[in-house]
């Protein structure tokens, strides 16, 4: 008999990980702290202890992972914007399960300046 691995720990990003593979495949209407305790073989109670506030920080944590985008610097702000915006849309193609939620979920925590800045006229 094969030697049982250890189990994965349990921690913040394998809970978003989990959510977004049942939210592009499923939608969120069948994302539930249940299916997801299911997906990641824990009870749906430890999940709180990494989400204190449960669904809603789950909901806030997907919407904030797709959308934290970083691009390098260009050499032209213009530039830079249009790579964010690549970027950007390249992420919520990847998660369509998460778009309209990281559309229309109002941030809870304000949002670092980008990294370029407007030319001064």
């Amino acid at each position: 008999m094969p030697a049982k691995r250890p189990p994965v720990p349990l921690s913040r990003e394998r809970i978003i990980d989990a959510a977004l593979h049942i939210a592009d495949g499923q939608g969120l209407r069948r994302l539930t702290m249940r299916r997801l305790g299911d997906a990641l073989q824990v009870e749906a109670m430890a999940i709180y202890h990494h989400l204190p506030r449960g669904k809603e920080a789950l909901m806030d944590a997907l919407a904030e992972h797709v959308t934290a985008i970083q691009v390098d610097p260009a050499p032209t702000w213009q530039e830079t914007a249009r790579q964010w915006c690549r970027a950007q849309r390249e992420a919520l193609r990847e998660h369509p399960g998460v778009l309209a939620l990281a559309l229309t979920k109002p941030r809870r925590a304000p949002r670092p300046s980008p990294s370029w800045s407007r030319p001064s006229n």
